[in-house]
């Protein structure tokens, strides 16, 4: 009979990411493609008359694919990231500038504009801001 024993509790400041200076972050796609060839050999050797070796011949093409649309990728990412940046840029100076143009109509006749008529106002700027707030945060998170 095997007891099974409880896993010690993880600690609560514990993530199980690795560390943002690890050298783990990035796969060497040539590293990988080496040890996946050599996989495939000694498989090949060990193992000739199964077809196991075939799916390493797959890993190799699916990681050969991989290292060929990486550039490809990074870039997309990059336009999308700079994209973003610029998107956010207009909507903040776009909002900017409406509140601050509704804001010099209203110092400009102060006498005009009674406080039941600055309640639109106010809930318009409001508006303004908490959807711009959130297209801000769409822009930002989509790269």
């Amino acid at each position: 009979m095997s007891r099974s024993t409880a896993p010690a509790p993880r600690p609560a400041d514990h993530d199980d990411g690795p560390p943002d200076s690890s050298r783990f972050q990035h796969l060497d796609g040539g590293a990988v493609r080496r040890s996946a060839l050599e996989l495939q050999s000694r498989i090949s050797s060990r193992f000739p008359d199964r077809s196991l070796w075939e799916v390493c011949g797959e890993v190799v093409a699916l990681v050969d694919e991989v290292n060929a649309g990486s550039g490809i990728s990074r870039r997309r990412v990059r336009l999308a990231r700079l994209l973003s940046r610029v998107g956010m840029v207009a909507v903040v100076l776009f909002l900017g500038g409406a509140v601050s143009l509704a804001a010099a109509e209203l110092a400009s006749s102060p006498d005009a504009v009674g406080p039941v008529d600055l309640l639109p106002l106010i809930e318009t700027i409001i508006n303004d801001l908490v959807f711009g707030g959130i297209a801000v945060f769409f822009l930002f998170t989509v790269p």
